[in-house]
């Protein structure tokens, strides 16, 4: 009997620092100043929404955006570690 299982890829670079800027401006934590101009294209692409006083706030797609990439980090790790687990088992 034959089975197959995909390797399972960590989230990207980019994905990762994306939902950190994402995590950071809902929760109102401070972000690394290297995070600059993925701000600005968070802001540019609707993502973000920037007040006159310069607080950084998520739009309703950023939120979706946001979800979207934890239940992917979310997901990514519970298979990873049944593929382990069946590893482990040799199955």
């Amino acid at each position: 009997m034959h089975r197959f299982s995909i390797e399972i890829d960590a989230i990207g670079d980019q994905e990762s620092d994306l939902l950190e800027c994402l995590t950071c401006i809902d929760l109102q934590r401070p972000l690394d100043p290297k995070a600059l101009p993925l701000i600005d294209r968070l802001v540019a692409s609707g993502l973000v929404d920037r007040t006159p006083d310069g607080e950084l706030a998520l739009k309703l797609a950023g939120i979706e955006r946001c979800k979207s990439l934890n239940l992917r980090v979310s997901s990514d790790t519970a298979a990873r570690g049944v593929l382990n687990a069946r590893r482990r088992r040799g199955v």
